[in-house]
């Protein structure tokens, strides 16, 4: 059903609680008709946007006036949307299979407990394992509005829907041909992106039918870190060499020039590797460091290829400054280079008065690129590799101490750059096809009939370091015609030379390197049948109804490469075999909401309306689940509305979370039970140790090495319950025209949270605590010969509670200067007072205190101002984020120095004239101030969902339309 935003807008303003560039309205008078539209929130349609649930209105000129073409990057600028994943999140030269999404995150909960809706339908998620849904793949041209709720709304739409619901309402039809061409880059000159958008509509059939087709294109290039001063540095957290226990000094101490110790670039060669030695630094104290060959100390390789004695920036730990240890920044992006094409087909057509067909068709292309970091010969990420006495790459003063020495090989650590600075390239392939039907089934009640189908398909595509060649071209010997060859030439084999920093031939490369990929593919299907309408009228008005049943099944697979199951074939198996995701679930649903006017026109009483639904859920999982919501809202005068919610969500556990075949890696595990760590836990860990029949004193070999770390799904899951109530006022005082205000609390308690706990923390909640019945017992093994821990399974379990608090705090205000034009202005506003993990019930007061940390300062504001004069536009924003700390303790120096972040203040211009119907041109500028992250705060140097990291960016587009 067509409606005209401009028939709401008021309503709108009045009642939401976060509204940017809200447009004022004339209210529409006593002999308007103003049709009737579903609000998200609810399924009943109603003739206002007014309803007891905090929402959010952006239409689609105010997300012109952004200057984004990407609904990621639209829905970051709310205070609402915290921790999202995104293309200008920063990446760390990690494989990250999210490269080139765009995931929302509602109160920073998660991105798996926001429900994103398209015209208050599913959409099939863009993340294999879990239904998160790419908002990038929505295409921004299209969009009429968005809607944000942050209510109870679970009980209205399903599942996911535990920190609210972010509900994209895109056009119904449309005739004419609209173009828009942006392109923009940084003032460094890098981060080009091109935006091309192309809609046509037409109606056929007299009318009765209208098709749209819509075009968009985005070419969004990298940002490296080495080409900002404050990312190029490698600067980190390192150990506090002055730290020891009970001393005051802080355990952490900002380093620069950061490396990982076991290896280089260049290769460091020394008789065992990087271990452990009883005299590490000649002084007789022991530390971690590299062996000599005989009487000459390790060695390295320069990039002129010069060799001397390797420089080990620390014996305390394996990052340190300085040295020559291996730099990250090298492999460290800013901005994720993202293409996208997305063909999007939407059609309608009236049967008749009564009914009408509808079908939506999308498809999506998306690539993402991540520069990852090489290969790795250091037994930590990588199979370490010895070179044999008579190699004839071996320099010659190596070869002659190793004789004079009778040293038969030598171990060469070393990330192997040489052998290609590669990138890991994510393919998603989106297809969503929509069709129902839609109409009047009596003059009161509507209906509306729905069918989705929704795939898609994900590579995940890199070239790899195949395990068996690596080591077959590292054994070198000369042929009989005096050339450098394999020893076993089999299978093509060349030699790889590895001292030095570009050692590696082509011919070796390819021997050794191999394209390898996961493959994934996303299903998901719904059907729906829906009715509302008016039941019965009531002395205050209309009893109106929603009812309806609902089908939905989710399947997610996940497939490696045959190469990659196998645990060391390849580089990024070494620790492990890749495993993939294998799983499905459906739910039958059947759902009912009224809306019953209970009071009217009394004294303090103008309105006075509840809300009510009810959802039951039967998930062939997790069995049935009930929802509900309860709201109230009262129109006390013209001027105040009082409004209140109450609800619970169901997030049933997805299929990743369920079915997740384990994989294996090896890390470091910090052993309560161990002499170094049993003093730091409750006063039951010492008498739990000795139960267990560990000795006092006993030290845990996992100090110095590393176990098996189990990472699997959990099929005992249990689902989610959210708990959500709000209470709002909305102020319109009659006395200043064109001002609202409105002001919400928040309160969403989450029970059997979803969670993985650490493996550190899965240790220390067993033994901290009454042993029996106690789950994270059950996480791993130990030896009862020698009391080491053999395996620990880091799999997701239902955690205590997840409790988050706050305020939402919007106004508005239409300045109307005549013949001088009018100035918009807009405050959004979020405190987040409290956001608290409790990952054991036995621990009620250790929670991890996750507001104010860094991506969820407690403050966060975003104030606009537009004006509009004749044929000019000029938009003027600041985004506010408060204050923030690193450690989770509010006042905890123990671990970091300076645990602050401090507050800061982007600013984005943007600017628009438009020549006369058809023609328009703006131009545009974000971080107007060029303001970059904090100096001395590594956490945020690379940016965040939150935090720029990339600094002041120009575009400049042209809408054409007729």
């Amino acid at each position: 059903m067509r409606f005209s935003l401009s028939k709401i807008s008021l309503a709108i303003m009045a009642c939401s609680v976060a509204t940017p560039y809200a447009t004022q309205a004339a209210e529409p008078s006593a002999n308007t008709v103003v049709e009737k539209i579903a609000v998200t929130g609810s399924r009943i349609q109603r003739s206002s946007a007014a309803t007891p649930v905090p929402t959010t209105v952006i239409d689609a000129e105010q997300i012109a006036q952004l200057g984004f073409n990407n609904a990621g990057d639209i829905l970051n600028v709310l205070p609402a949307i915290s921790g999202s994943v995104g293309g200008r999140s920063g990446t760390d030269g990690l494989n990250d299979s999210t490269a080139g999404l765009e995931l929302a995150n509602l109160r920073g909960l998660g991105t798996t407990r926001t429900l994103v809706l398209v015209n208050g339908r599913r959409h099939v998620g863009s993340s294999v394992g879990n239904t998160a849904v790419d908002v990038s793949s929505i295409p921004t041209q299209m969009i009429e509005r968005v809607e944000i709720i942050t209510g109870a709304a679970g009980a209205v739409y399903g599942a996911d829907a535990v920190s609210g619901v972010v509900n994209f309402i895109m056009k119904e039809s449309y005739e004419g041909f609209k173009a828009n061409v942006q392109n923009g880059q940084t003032d460094k000159s890098d981060g080009e992106e091109l935006t091309l958008s192309l809609l046509a509509g037409t109606s056929y059939a007299n009318g009765k039918g209208n098709v749209m087709v819509s075009f968009d294109y985005t070419d969004r290039k990298s940002v490296h870190a080495l080409d900002r001063s404050w990312s190029n540095t490698d600067m980190g957290w390192v150990n506090n060499e002055a730290y020891a226990p009970g001393n005051g000094e802080a355990q952490k101490r900002i380093g620069r020039d950061i490396g990982f110790s076991p290896l280089n670039s260049g290769g460091i060669v020394s008789l065992n590797g990087f271990t452990f030695l009883p005299d590490a630094d000649g002084q007789g104290n022991p530390g971690l460091g590299y062996e000599a060959i005989g009487n000459l100390p390790a060695q390295t390789f320069l990039a002129d290829g010069t060799m001397r004695a390797a420089n080990i920036c620390s014996r305390f730990d394996v990052t340190c400054e300085g040295g020559d240890a291996f730099k990250t920044r090298d492999y460290t992006l800013l901005s994720t280079p993202t293409e996208r094409a997305i063909v999007t087909v939407v059609s309608h057509y009236e049967l008749s008065d009564n009914h009408s067909l509808f079908a939506d068709i999308k498809y999506s292309d998306t690539t993402g690129e991540n520069t990852s970091q090489p290969s790795m010969s250091d037994g930590f990420f990588g199979p370490l590799f010895q070179v044999k006495s008579g190699n004839p790459y071996l320099p010659g003063v190596i070869q002659d101490e190793m004789t004079a020495n009778n040293i038969s090989q030598v171990w060469v650590n070393k990330a192997h750059a040489d052998l290609g600075k590669l990138p890991t390239t994510n393919s998603h392939k989106l297809f969503q096809l929509v069709a129902g039907a839609t109409g009047d089934l009596t003059t009161d009640i509507g209906y509306e009939f729905t069918v989705q189908y929704g795939r898609t398909k994900t590579k995940q595509q890199q070239l790899d370091n195949v395990t068996a060649n690596f080591i077959q071209s590292m054994d070198a010997v000369l042929d009989d015609s005096g050339n450098i060859s394999c020893a076993d030439a089999s299978n093509g084999c060349a030699p790889l030379n590895p001292f030095g920093v570009n050692a590696a031939s082509p011919e070796a490369i390819a021997f050794v390197m191999t394209p390898t990929a996961v493959h994934g593919e996303l299903k998901q299907t719904v059907f729906n049948f829906s009715v509302n309408g008016d039941l019965t009228d009531l002395p205050a008005g209309a009893l109106q109804f929603a009812a309806g049943v609902e089908y939905r099944k989710e399947e997610s697979t996940s497939r490696p490469d045959d190469i990659l199951i196998p645990g060391g074939l390849t580089h990024t198996s070494f620790a492990g075999g890749k495993a993939g995701v294998s799983g499905d679930y459906n739910v039958a649903e059947v759902f009912s909401e009224v809306l019953v006017p209970l009071v009217s026109d009394v004294t303090l009483i103008q309105d006075l309306v509840l809300e009510a639904a009810v959802r039951y859920s039967d998930y062939n999982t997790v069995g049935g689940q009930t929802s509900y919501k309860l709201g109230l809202d009262w129109v006390v005068t013209d001027e105040v509305r009082v409004r209140t919610s109450h609800g619970l969500a169901i997030r049933a556990p997805n299929v990743g979370e369920l079915f997740q075949a384990s994989s294996t890696n090896l890390l470091k595990i910090q052993d309560p039970c161990s002499a170094s760590f049993i003093g730091q836990g409750t006063n039951l860990r010492a008498t739990n140790c000795a139960a267990l029949g560990i000795p006092e004193g006993w030290s845990a070999f996992s100090e110095g090495g590393e176990i098996p770390i189990k990472v699997s799904g959990n099929t005992e899951l249990e689902a989610e319950e959210s708990t959500t109530s709000t209470y709002g006022v909305v102020y319109t005082p009659d006395w200043i025209n064109g001002f609202s205000m409105a002001l919400d609390y928040w309160d969403i308690q989450i029970d059997d949270a979803i969670s993985t706990p650490s493996r550190n923390e899965i240790l220390s909640n067993c033994v901290d605590f009454d042993m029996a019945g106690n789950q994270f017992c059950d996480l791993f093994n130990r030896n009862s010969s020698d009391h080491e821990i053999t395996e620990v399974r880091n799999q997701k379990v239902n955690v205590a509670a997840l409790t988050a608090t706050g305020y939402d705090l919007e106004m508005n205000y239409m300045l109307d200067l005549d013949s001088a034009g009018s100035v918009l202005f807009n405050l959004v506003g979020s405190y987040y007072d409290q956001r608290d993990q409790l990952l054991n019930a036995n621990k009620p007061d250790e929670v991890l205190e996750l507001v104010g940390i860094v991506d969820n300062p407690k403050t966060r504001g975003y104030f606009s101002t537009t004006y509009n004069y004749n044929n000019w536009n000029a938009h003027l924003a600041f985004n506010y984020l408060g204050s923030s700390r690193i450690a989770q303790n509010k006042t905890d120096t123990r671990i970091y120095p300076d645990n602050h972040i401090e507050s800061v203040v982007y600013t984005n211009f943007r600017g628009a004239y438009r020549y006369n119907d058809n023609f328009e041109i703006y131009a545009g500028i974000n971080n107007l101030t060029n303001k970059a992250p904090q100096v001395d705060r590594p956490t945020i140097a690379t940016g965040s969902s939150i935090y720029d990291a990339i600094g002041r960016a120009y575009y400049l587009g042209v809408n054409y339309e007729f």
